[in-house]
């Protein structure tokens, strides 16, 4: 990864230079011109003096080899922060108040467990580390009470242990990548299935502790459905819950580690449930009059029976930021990306309901299985859809989501140059509140921005939907605000929590607490020192990742 940005070294993804896009950020921000591209020298960044004496450094190397004990510039900064703006905004200033003492990467459990042990001896606070791909502060170093900060990265803890290919399980160790694991698991014929957006950079073990959910949750379901059982090494002992498909013996202690985000101990290795890989992928699209039309039928289409891989309906204000943002050649991006297709019968089609794209909500559907079970989902899918106020655009549009779906962090490196504030935020809740909820966020940034002193855009999309509510994402960008862009965001993000809190939602669906959300869970005080009375069962010292989720 990146230490300043997001993804690989050698990838960048550029703005499209479209008449389509420039149009877009001039009418929406006044953005007249692209600004050179920034770079970056890491020597220029600069951390505070590591902490860890020779004593701290020659434990933990007798561990984990000295080769697996890093004290040196790189490592520091590479461990220091996730990947949301207000971390990259802070990146770019080329100074942090804080960085990891020291960065081990143990190659087994019972080296995961003797650090622990050590850390605990040495009061060293210890911060467990994926991917670090977190967008809430949930890597962030923080020394809590104890002494020094040790980061504890699981990369070497990448191996596929055990596929059970009767049960359709597969053990697994949890440093590993995204790409790899469902390499690993094509290789005999088989998927997870969990596509979070950040699924080239993140790990199976940092979807559990996030209670991640991939893009095609509505056929896999989240992360929590997922894991069958898990190993979480603790300070007090390590933890293995069973490999049994449910249970009714109490409790279930191993859903209370999902979404733990390293407080109570290190997520080591987990048996998650796969099964076969899909014999074909079908993505296609709807446009709608507004978001309203496309909500309605895509509650429809869950609480029906259909079972797509992937629902995903955007607002007016995503569909066009999509068009334009993804416009790579001359005219609108709206001709542009249907350039492909019947464009005039789909045009004539589009006029007769009143539909002027870009102002339109769109419906993505997203089908995975074999060709039987697609082409009966597609049956499902259009009964749905005959009679409603809505045109078929094809696969065309369909398939190039499903090609760029992770190019969108890419392209918030080439906003940030141009100074603009570019986030993410989610919720959510019940159907028949789901639009009071998606009305009063928006509200609420707009009023913020609005105090900031400068304009905003808000787009939003659904795609996390169950029989009973779904998930709202939203999306912001904006001009910065040069004098104080943190404070700026702070405002902006404490507006949108407050709303989201007074409408009766959750403060997140799938990014996690970390810090940034840790004041606004809006937890009952008994929900609240139950979990802290689990941190003081399993961490009494408070070594495990201090400041996080509670």
């Amino acid at each position: 990864m990146k230490w300043w940005g997001w993804g690989s070294e050698q990838i960048r993804k550029e703005l499209p230079h479209s008449a389509a896009t420039r149009d877009y950020l001039r009418a929406k921000l006044g953005i007249e011109e692209f600004a050179p591209r920034s770079e970056f020298k890491l020597d220029a960044l600069r951390l505070p003096e590591s902490r860890a004496d020779q004593a701290l450094v020659a434990r933990l190397g007798a561990i984990v080899g000295e080769e697996n004990c890093r004290i040196d510039h790189r490592e520091r900064a590479l461990h220091a922060l996730g990947k949301s703006y207000k971390d990259l905004l802070r990146v770019r200033q080329l100074v942090l108040e804080r960085a990891p003492d020291a960065v081990v990467y143990p190659r087994s459990e019972a080296e995961v467990a003797a650090l622990l042990a050590c850390c605990r001896e040495l009061q060293a606070a210890v911060v467990p580390f994926g991917g670090g791909t977190s967008v809430v502060g949930g890597v962030e170093p923080e020394a809590g009470s104890q002494r020094v900060v040790v980061t504890i990265d699981l990369a070497l803890l990448n191996r596929v242990l055990a596929i059970d290919e009767v049960s359709q399980t597969a053990t697994v160790e949890a440093g590993i990548f995204g790409p790899e694991l469902e390499s690993r698991l094509g290789e005999r014929g088989f998927t997870l299935g969990h596509y979070p957006q950040s699924f080239e950079f993140s790990t199976l073990g940092g979807w559990i502790a996030t209670r991640s959910s991939g893009q095609n949750s509505l056929a896999y379901g989240g992360i929590e459905k997922l894991v069958e059982s898990l190993r979480v090494v603790t300070p007090q002992g390590t933890v293995e819950t069973l490999h049994v498909p449910r249970r009714a013996d109490g409790p279930d202690v191993g859903q209370m580690l999902i979404g733990s985000e390293g407080v109570y101990g290190v997520i080591v290795s987990a048996t998650v449930r796969i099964r076969r890989a899909p014999a074909e992928c079908d993505y296609f699209m709807y446009a709608f009059k507004d978001f309203a039309d496309g909500l309605a039928i895509a509650r429809q289409l869950v609480q029906s029976g259909a079972a797509p891989a992937l629902v995903r309906v955007s607002d007016e204000e995503e569909t066009a930021a999509s068009l334009a943002l993804g416009s790579r050649g001359g005219g609108t991006g709206w001709r542009n990306a249907v350039r492909r297709m019947a464009r005039k019968a789909i045009e004539w089609r589009l006029e007769r309901l009143g539909i002027r794209p870009p102002a339109m909500s769109t419906l993505l559907i997203g089908l995975e299985g074999t060709l039987d079970e697609n082409r009966r989902q597609r049956r499902l899918v259009h009964a749905a859809l005959r009679g409603a106020s809505c045109v078929n655009l094809g696969r065309t549009l369909g398939h190039r989501w499903l090609e760029t779906r992770f190019d969108l962090p890419y392209l918030r490196d080439e906003l940030m140059d141009n100074h603009l504030l570019v986030d993410t935020l989610e919720t959510a809740t019940t159907w028949n509140r789901l639009f009071a909820l998606y009305a009063a966020v928006r509200e609420a940034i707009h009023r913020a921005a609005a105090q900031e002193g400068e304009p905003i855009v808000v787009f939003t999309h659904v795609s996390h939907l169950y029989r009973d509510g779904a998930s709202l994402y939203f999306s912001l960008l904006g001009r910065q605000k040069r004098a104080d862009p943190i404070g700026q965001w702070w405002t902006i993000k404490r507006a949108a929590g407050d709303a989201i809190r007074a409408q009766g939602a959750v403060i997140s669906h799938h990014h996690g607490v970390g810090q940034d959300h840790r004041a606004q869970t809006g937890r009952a005080p008994v929900e609240q020192q139950m979990l802290t009375q689990l941190k003081a069962t399993l961490d009494p010292a408070g070594m495990m990742n201090p400041g996080k989720l509670l």
